[in-house]
């Protein structure tokens, strides 16, 4: 499942908690997340890939 996300860094924590929202419906399920980056701290970016299931899957684009 490929899901896209566009977010700034004010964003970054809601966009953390979306994901975990997919991955805690689909568990069974192999998830892509496509983040268009509008401004994302290297911090944020860092943190919102930890909390992916498996260190999830991101691509800034």
């Amino acid at each position: 499942m490929d899901i896209v996300f566009a977010a700034d860094d004010n964003y970054a924590a809601y966009l953390c908690v979306a994901a975990k929202s997919v991955e805690a419906a689909h568990p069974d399920t192999e998830i892509r997340f496509h983040v268009l980056d509008a401004g994302i701290s290297e911090a944020n970016r860092a943190a919102v890939a930890a909390n992916l299931r498996g260190g999830g899957v991101i691509s800034a684009l």
